[in-house]
C-alpha cells in the first residue's frame, strides 16, 4: 500500500480525517451559542459551561492518558474517540427536548471524544511520518482543521436557510464520526506498522522534565489555543451584541476567520517555513496583537484576519516541541493537551462571567492577553536545538 515507505499514508489519512470531524462538530457550537441562550433562556455564565464542561471532560481524557495510551495506542484511541463525538453530537440533537442537562452531558461526551483525538491524532502523524517531513505534515493537519471549521458555519447557514434548526443540525454531524470509524474498522489491517507492533516498547511513565518545566511549554499552547477558542465560540455573540451585526453577517464574519485559518495553513503545508520555530511562533503572537489593535481602531471585523497569523502557530509549535523532546514527545504531548484542556476550563468560565458582570468587550481583551503572555514564555523557552 505504502509507496514511499517511510510515510505510512493509513495513519495520515486516518488523523486527517478524525480532525475534519471534531473541527465541524466542535466549530458548529460557537455559531449557534446565540441560539442556545435564547432557546434555553441562560446567561452567557451558564451557556459558559457547555464549553467549559467540554474542555474538563477533555481535561480528564489528557490527564489519563498516561494510563489509557500506553494500553490502547493512538489506533484504537482515535477509533474510542470518533465514537465518542458521534454519541455527543446526538445527544446535543435530544438536549432540544430533553433540557439543558442534556446539553451538559453531551458536552462531557463531546470533550471526552476530543480530548483522546487530541492526543491520539498528533501521535498518529508522529507515527506515520519522517522527521524530515513532520513539520509539513502537523501543518496539513491543521489546513484540515481550518477546512472543517469554515465548513461549519457555512453549513449550518446552508441548513438553516432550507427551514433546519440548531439541534437537527447536530444530528446530521452525528454521522461523520460513525462513517469515520467503521471505514477505519473494515480497513484495519491497513495500519499495522512497526509503530504498532506488539513487541515495540511502551511509553514510558517517566516525565522527560519537570513540572514547572512542562507547564511553561504547556502554557504556551494553552495561551494560543484559548486566543483562537475564544474567537471561534465567541466572534457571532461578540458582533451581534456590542456592533449590532445581523446573525447570519456575523457567522459570515466566522466563516473568513477559519477561511483565513485555512488559508494560512494551507500555504505553510506547501511553501515550508524555514529557520528556527520559536521566531516564526514569535511572528504569529506579534502580528495577531497588530490586527486585535485594528479591530478597536478600526472595525470589528478585523478580527476575522486573526486567523490568517494564527494560521501557522500550532502546527509550527508541534515541530517545536517534537524537537524539543524528540524522546518524550508522547509524554509531552499528553501534558500539553493536559495544560490546554485546564486553561479552557478557567477561561470558558472567566469568559462568561466577565461578559455578564463587565461586558463582552473586556471579555475579549482575553486574546491580546493571552497572546502576550505566550510570547513571553516563547522568549523564555528559546529556539529549539
Amino acid at each position: 500500500m505504502h509507496k514511499d515507505k517511510s510515510i505510512h499514508w493509513a495513519f495520515v489519512l486516518l488523523a486527517y480525517f478524525t480532525l475534519l470531524c471534531q473541527s465541524i462538530i466542535d466549530n458548529a457550537r460557537g455559531p449557534v451559542y446565540p441560539d442556545i441562550l435564547e432557546f434555553f433562556s441562560i446567561t452567557s455564565t451558564r451557556g459558559a459551561w457547555i464549553f467549559a464542561l467540554a474542555s474538563l471532560a477533555g481535561l480528564a481524557s489528557n490527564v489519563s492518558a498516561r494510563w489509557w495510551l500506553p494500553r490502547f495506542e493512538a489506533f484504537t484511541s482515535t477509533i474510542v474517540s470518533l465514537g465518542l463525538m458521534s454519541v455527543g453530537s446526538l445527544i446535543f440533537f435530544y438536549s432540544s427536548e430533553l433540557g439543558v442537562w442534556a446539553l451538559d452531558l453531551a458536552s462531557i461526551i463531546m470533550g471526552l471524544g476530543m480530548g483522546g483525538a487530541n492526543v491520539s491524532m498528533n501521535l498518529l502523524i508522529a507515527r506515520g511520518t519522517p522527521l524530515t517531513h513532520r513539520r509539513q505534515f502537523y501543518s496539513g493537519l491543521h489546513s484540515v482543521y481550518g477546512l472543517g471549521s469554515l465548513s461549519a458555519p457555512l453549513l449550518l447557514n446552508f441548513y438553516i436557510g432550507f427551514g433546519g434548526s440548531w439541534h437537527r443540525f447536530f444530528l446530521l454531524l452525528s454521522i461523520l464520526p460513525f462513517l469515520i470509524l467503521t471505514i477505519a474498522l473494515v480497513r484495519k489491517n491497513n495500519f499495522q506498522h512497526e509503530s504498532t507492533a506488539p513487541n515495540r516498547p511502551r511509553l514510558k511513565l517517566t516525565a522527560p522534565v519537570a513540572l514547572p518545566v512542562r507547564l511553561s511549554y504547556g502554557f504556551v499552547f494553552a495561551f494560543y489555543v484559548a486566543s483562537e477558542i475564544v474567537l471561534s465560540t465567541r466572534l457571532v455573540l461578540y458582533l451581534t451584541t456590542l456592533h449590532s451585526i445581523d446573525v447570519a453577517s456575523a457567522r459570515m464574519a466566522l466563516s473568513f476567520f477559519f477561511l483565513s485559518l485555512l488559508a494560512g495553513r494551507l500555504l505553510f503545508t506547501v511553501v515550508p517555513l524555514k529557520g528556527a520555530s520559536q521566531r516564526w511562533l514569535l511572528v504569529s503572537c506579534a502580528s495577531t496583537l497588530v490586527i486585535y489593535s485594528l479591530s478597536q481602531l478600526v472595525s470589528p471585523l478585523f478580527l476575522s484576519l486573526c486567523g490568517l497569523s494564527m494560521s501557522f502557530f500550532f502546527p509550527v509549535a508541534m515541530d517545536w516541541l517534537s524537537k524539543k523532546f524528540p524522546q518524550g514527545l508522547e509524554w509531552m504531548t499528553a501534558s500539553v493537551q493536559t495544560t490546554v484542556s485546564l486553561i479552557l476550563v478557567i477561561m470558558h468560565i472567566g469568559f462568561g462571567y466577565i461578559t455578564d458582570y463587565f461586558g463582552i468587550n473586556l471579555a475579549m481583551g482575553l486574546i491580546p492577553i493571552f497572546q502576550f503572555l505566550c510570547m513571553i514564555l516563547l522568549a523564555f523557552l528559546g529556539k529549539a536545538s
